[in-house]
């Protein structure tokens, strides 16, 4: 189980974002949502979040132009990107990426390594 660290689930698609809250949810983590990236740094701005979850193909600021803002606004919150196009993968970035599909256990996995990592 967690330990009470809040998650912020970024993704454009309704389903996958729901689908990837109950996930977290259901190993206790508190989930916040939000379906682009303007919306996610609102809620950085006004939650305590550990986590930010973001898909990577997104309409306006993507999920690499967001996880630059995130490392700039807010340094201590860990990253981890998600997205179905593997191009985006190799792209060199610092930081965790878990392809789509994944199962839950998958992403369950990396949440966890994430959060035990310092």
């Amino acid at each position: 189980m967690s330990k009470n660290e809040t998650i912020l689930v970024v993704d454009d698609e309704a389903a996958i974002r729901k689908l990837t809250a109950e996930i977290l949810e259901s190993q206790g983590y508190c989930v916040f949502l939000a379906s682009n990236a303007e919306d996610a740094l609102d809620v950085l701005q006004s939650e305590s979040i550990a986590l930010v979850v973001s898909d990577v193909v997104m309409p306006g600021i993507d999920g690499f132009q967001l996880i630059e803002k995130v490392k700039r606004q807010h340094p201590g919150v860990k990253i981890l990107l998600i997205s179905g196009y593997n191009d985006y993968i190799a792209q060199g970035n610092s930081v965790e990426m878990l392809n789509k599909p994944f199962r839950s256990a998958e992403l369950i996995f990396s949440v966890k390594k994430l959060f035990t990592a310092n």
